[in-house]
This record gives C-alpha cells, sequence and structure tokens, in this order.
C-alpha cells in the first residue's frame, strides 16, 4: 500500500541564529520566551497547512481559533492577541494579508 499523500510539511528549517533575528529579539523583550514560543509555534501551525496559510478570520470560529493558539503557545487569550499583533507590527507575518483577509 502506498504512503498517502501529505499536505503540509513535516519539517522545515530553523536557523541556528534565529534567536539573533531583530523580529524575533523584539519578542524576546517584551514577552520573553513566550515571544520565542508564540513564532515558532505559529511557524509549525502554518507549514501544516496545505498553502501554508493559517485562516484566523472565519468570524464562525475566530475565537475558537484563537484560544486554540493561546493554548498551544500556553499563553492567555489576552497575552496571545498581544503577541499576535507585536508579531505583525514588526513584520514576523505579513500585515496587509492579515489586515485583508486575516490571514497568517
Amino acid at each position: 500500500m502506498a504512503r498517502p499523500i501529505k499536505e503540509g510539511m513535516d519539517y522545515f528549517p530553523h536557523d541556528t541564529n534565529a534567536s539573533n533575528d531583530k523580529k524575533i529579539e523584539a519578542l524576546r523583550a517584551i514577552y520573553g520566551n513566550d515571544g520565542y514560543a508564540f513564532y515558532f509555534i505559529m511557524l509549525e501551525q502554518i507549514y501544516q497547512e496545505p498553502a501554508f496559510e493559517l485562516v484566523i478570520s472565519d468570524a464562525e470560529t475566530r475565537e475558537e481559533m484563537l484560544q486554540i493558539l493561546a493554548r498551544k503557545v500556553a499563553v492567555t487569550q489576552e497575552r496571545f492577541t498581544q503577541i499576535l499583533n507585536t508579531s505583525i507590527k514588526w513584520g514576523c507575518f505579513d500585515k496587509e494579508l492579515y489586515e485583508q483577509k486575516g490571514v497568517l
């Protein structure tokens, strides 16, 4: 039996000097290791998606999605939203795409 075709990725590279990136330094300066964990957990979630986009704007599921993601990062939903806003401001994710479509 052939292996099923996989959607998304099982692996993505993580540079050994990622913590020196200005965007990640900003997240760590403001939120400590929560900022670091947030960024890489979000990348994990994004890269599991078939189109490498995580939709969090759906009106019916937005609150639940934010709760799920906050739990994955192990922070409150309020803190998650704060980190998300900061990460968008610093260019970790495409601001225009997020504002127009609610996509990371």
